[in-house]
Formats: structure tokens, sequence, C-alpha cells
């Protein structure tokens, strides 16, 4: 449980680039961790790329990451449009999940 920690697009992108090759990881909690549009770059990148079954991140990056960003639930995740956009087209295009 990562959440609630001021990781920022730049621990993100470490965290993303530290989980290209895991198949083992099934839950990462990053709400409420200063992630902006940039960071969701990086999950996008991550989630297009995936090729193991990463259900509960996925669960986690939707209910906390995208959720709270647009309801104000404990909103310190400021994706945006651009970030959305990005992370739903990666959804698109990956072909496990």
């Amino acid at each position: 449980n990562l959440g609630r920690n001021k990781i920022t697009d730049t621990g993100i992108r470490y965290i993303v680039q530290s989980l290209q090759n895991n198949n083992v990881l099934t839950k990462l909690t990053i709400d409420s961790c200063y992630i902006k549009e940039k960071g969701a770059h990086f999950i996008a990148r991550l989630l297009e790329n995936n090729t193991v079954s990463y259900y509960g991140f996925v669960f986690i990056l939707l209910l906390l990451l995208i959720h709270r960003t647009y309801y104000g639930e404990f909103g310190y995740n400021t994706i945006g449009d651009n970030g959305m956009q990005s992370i739903c087209e990666a959804l698109q295009k990956n072909t496990v999940i």
C-alpha cells in the first residue's frame, strides 16, 4: 500500500520501471500520491505493455486514481483529461486485462 505518500510523477516513474518485468504483484494502491498527468502517462505505458494480468493493479488504478481524481475524494492525484485519455488508450491496446 503506497497510498497517501508523496510519490509524485518521479516516484511513479521508478515504480513503473520496476514493474516492467514483474509477474508477482497483484495489487498496488496509489491513492493520494500527488500523481499528475505525467505520472498517468507512465502508468499508461505499463498498462499498454503489460503481459501479465494485474487485475488488482487495474482495479486500484480505476477505483483510486481515476475515481478520486474526478469525484474529489482525497483528490491528491490530478491526472487531468490527457492523463485519463492515455490510460484509456493503453487499456484498449492491452490484450491481457
